[in-house]
């Protein structure tokens, strides 16, 4: 099923204008694929699109042989009022239109009077009523907002389809488009990445460095490292299945992202990176191995600074006292920046820590 726009209109109503406004705003929720098109040939474009695609197609009427049933399909007619569409359309295009009557006599030149002109609009409506869910507009920001919601509508239903299939490792972090959580999850994956008080530690230029997120779960934090602090960011889990969540997510909802997941274990990497992040998973690797193996480890690899989330352990002696006394052995700064956010209760714990390191 492919998704798909049709965009129609009279011409110099704003067309390309709006296809130019999907294929720049939308471009991280789908690859936007536009082509003017007629009845004739719309079937082609059509069959190679892709799943992912989102399909813009600018056709002019009739569309009686349209048959768009079988995909998901949004249909914008721009009709704009009479004193509007003179007062928009720039002389090139009126000029285009004048000399296209010119050419063709035989047409009914509706670009000179309010009659015509409004008699070919709603001739226009009465056939595009014909190829299914079609929406009127007079305003092309009205129509992009439109856009927008039908096409967010398709994204949301798909992730939670996902969510429901993969719910043991979608549960945790709350997902977030343009500033606004998708739905939210056990974690307030925000108000964590807030706490984590970056600004003041690295700045708030987006920088060049090299970055890697260890435990990056299904990529929530990951996204908002790239999109506010740095141009490239890798990213690792043990979970083969966060993994796969992360890379879901990045297909359907970051397309633009530059972030690489793969899985990999922390302790077996040997590449360096300048920042490195160890949210809420150092406590995890330490059931495994000893905690100053774990924190010499993230030294060796760290260039620059790492910032840290973690609880104490005080069955495995781990008290923050002994934390911050680890820590300084292979780290030349080490600041405790405060208390962190527990899952579930979305409360701050008084044994979980946010620390900024450097080398």
């Amino acid at each position: 099923m492919t998704n798909i726009i049709l965009i129609s209109g009279l011409a110099g109503s704003g067309k390309t204008y709006l296809a130019d406004m999907i294929k720049d705003k939308l471009k991280n929720l789908f690859d936007v694929r536009y082509f003017g098109v007629t009845q004739e040939n719309y079937q082609h474009y059509v069959e190679l699109a892709n799943e992912d695609d989102l399909l813009v197609l600018e056709m002019h009427p009739p569309f009686d042989k349209i048959d768009l049933k079988d995909h998901n399909l949004l249909h914008v007619v721009i009709s704009k009022d009479w004193s509007v569409y003179n007062q928009d359309l720039s002389k090139e295009k009126k000029k285009f239109i004048d000399d296209f009557f010119d050419k063709n006599p035989k047409r009914e030149r509706w670009n000179t009077d309010i009659i015509k002109y409004n008699k070919t609009r709603f001739a226009h409506m009465s056939h595009a009523n014909k190829t299914g869910n079609v929406i009127l507009t007079n305003n092309l920001e009205q129509a992009f907002e439109n856009i927008k919601g039908w096409t967010m509508d398709i994204r949301f239903k798909e992730l939670f389809l996902f969510a429901n299939e993969n719910y043991d490792y979608m549960l945790y972090h709350s997902p977030m488009l343009q500033g606004e959580t998708i739905y939210e999850g056990t974690a307030p994956t925000m108000d964590k990445f807030l706490s984590l008080n970056l600004e003041s530690f690295i700045g708030t230029d987006k920088k060049e460095n090299t970055c890697l997120d260890i435990g990056c779960n299904i990529g929530a934090v990951t996204q908002l490292l790239n999109q506010l602090h740095f141009k490239e960011v890798f990213a690792i889990d043990v979970l083969t299945e966060n993994i796969t969540c992360a890379k879901w997510m990045q297909k359907k909802f970051y397309r633009n992202s530059n972030i690489h997941y793969e899985y990999h274990d922390f302790m077996k990497l040997n590449q360096k990176f300048d920042y490195i992040f160890a949210l809420a998973v150092l406590h995890h690797i330490a059931l495994k191995h000893p905690f100053v193996e774990v924190i010499k480890h993230l030294a060796e690899i760290t260039n620059i600074a790492t910032v840290i989330e973690i609880n104490e352990m005080p069955n495995f002696g781990l008290t923050m006292e002994k934390i911050k006394t680890i820590l300084k052995r292979y780290f030349k700064e080490v600041n405790v920046i405060g208390n962190a956010y527990l899952p579930v209760q979305k409360t701050i714990a008084k044994n979980r820590w946010i620390i900024h390191c450097k080398k």
